[in-house]
């Protein structure tokens, strides 16, 4: 996984927590009739998970001490703090209980950020062995950016929000379906803030993620363009998956 220090004091203006994102979750829950134990991977500064937990079970992990210490130190003012750990993806099933949670959720694609495919999909089989039986995994995919011929650069299109714009690029590699990225940072005054440079990452056709899924024990697997729930479309540079066990 990656992560960039100076990120930190931005996290929430990249990856914001709204209404459609909390109705989403709560839409989820709904499936469920007692209290719904939620799980977030690669939980950043845990601001949905301190959101969530204000009416559900909620457990937080990440990989880096940073985002940890900040999410306890946001739980400190709930009435009820949640268990959050400093554990890689990798280990969740090591640690965590089984058959335990009825949703696990990663959606800021952090856990994409490998260049080998077999991570991902041990992933999909450890989050199968956490969840209860007709739980759900919901988790952010980046399709594989289609190249002009001769292009070996594409360039995405910025990120604005109130206080930074956040640009990417993608580079071609050798291996199929792996692309470095490059991610910039700036504030509203054009000041570079911090940067990703040339990390690999995955890209997963939703051919190659239905099969994968089913590999990992799933029973159904969906696409989304939005926390709407509305209908993929082929140009969305992200897909929301929800899978089903």
């Amino acid at each position: 996984m990656i992560f960039v220090k100076q990120w930190v004091e931005y996290y929430d203006n990249i990856f914001i927590v709204d209404d459609k994102l909390i109705n989403f979750c709560n839409k989820l829950a709904q499936d469920f009739p007692e209290t719904p134990k939620f799980l977030s991977i690669e939980c950043g500064t845990g601001n949905l998970s301190v959101t969530l937990a204000k009416k559900y079970e909620v457990t937080a992990t990440d990989t880096e001490p940073d985002f940890i210490r900040i999410v306890k130190d946001r739980t400190l003012n709930l009435i009820r703090p949640f268990p959050v750990f400093n554990l890689n993806p990798k280990d969740i099933a090591k640690y965590l209980g089984k058959n335990f949670y009825n949703i696990i959720y990663s959606l800021n694609y952090r856990i994409l950020f490998t260049d080998k495919e077999e991570n991902i999909i041990k992933l999909l089989k450890d989050c199968n062995k956490l969840l209860t039986k007709n739980g759900y995994f919901a988790f952010e995919i980046l399709p594989p950016p289609v190249f002009e011929p001769g292009q070996s650069i594409l360039e995405l299109p910025q990120i604005p929000n109130a206080r930074t714009n956040l640009f990417t690029t993608f580079e071609k590699t050798a291996t199929p379906n792996v692309c470095k990225i490059t991610q910039t940072l700036k504030n509203k005054s054009g000041k570079k803030k911090a940067e990703i440079i040339d990390e690999k990452i995955c890209f997963f056709t939703t051919e190659r993620m239905i099969e994968i899924a089913k590999e990992a024990g799933f029973s159904s697997i969906q696409f989304f363009s939005d926390y709407d729930f509305s209908p993929d479309k082929p140009e969305n540079y992200k897909k929301l998956c929800l899978l089903k066990k």
